[in-house]
């Protein structure tokens, strides 16, 4: 899908997600939890061999010795301010994700703020309780536009366009999939959603970033 301003495109299949997990999973059962980090950037780097932005390919560095790092910081501090810190610790995670991606040679920043965050955080928590949960879908499209604005490839932000009935149809689908197929479906379900967010977010600028890679 290009909104003008990018195409975004992911070629993983839910089977390869599936052994992907598996592995993940074994791992860190045998290592008693700390493989953790290192599947995580195992994952990270599965999702980025398999995702185009213009045709361009997208790397991730990252290292499990140095997210395990950050996991121990975010939940220090998490630990120490009763959880206050934890939409502090959700920008960190996701600062160090984008600095330690790159998307055709062009540098990937994230530059949301826990504060900000705090505060769609609090609202969105308060108005999905008041709707036994029905707001839930917005406030995921809300903090799915949030993030979009906040990163930035090449010096160009991004947008994302997603509408909450067209998310509830999705939710709706995977769940009925995952329930049938008692949870096997969830890989495929994953690969799913990261197609249709995936569909609905583009450069915000005019100009795709192949233009000035």
């Amino acid at each position: 899908m290009s909104n003008g301003g990018g195409t975004f495109q992911f070629r993983g299949t839910g089977g390869q997600l599936f052994v992907q997990y598996l592995i993940i999973g074994l791992l860190t059962c045998i290592t008693f939890g700390i493989y953790y980090p290192w599947g995580q950037c195992r994952l990270a780097r599965w999702m980025a061999e398999n995702t185009t932005v213009n045709g361009q390919p997208v790397q991730f560095n990252g290292t499990g010795g140095s997210l395990f790092v950050e996991f121990l910081i975010i939940m220090l501090l998490s630990f120490i301010t009763f959880g206050i810190y934890m939409p502090w610790g959700v920008c960190r995670m996701t600062r160090w994700m984008a600095s330690n991606t790159v998307v055709g040679g062009q540098p990937v920043q994230f530059d949301g703020t826990g504060g900000e965050l705090f505060g769609l955080m609090i609202v969105g928590a308060i108005l999905s309780m008041l709707t036994f949960g029905i707001y839930s879908f917005w406030f995921q499209m809300k903090m799915n536009r949030w993030n979009a604005s906040h990163t930035i490839i090449g010096g160009q932000r991004l947008q994302f366009t997603g509408e909450a009935i067209d998310w509830i149809v999705q939710v709706l689908i995977i769940g009925i999939l995952s329930f049938i197929t008692f949870g096997i479906y969830a890989s495929w379900g994953f690969v799913r959603v990261v197609k249709w967010n995936m569909d609905r977010t583009s450069f915000a600028g005019a100009m795709p970033m192949a233009a000035v890679a």
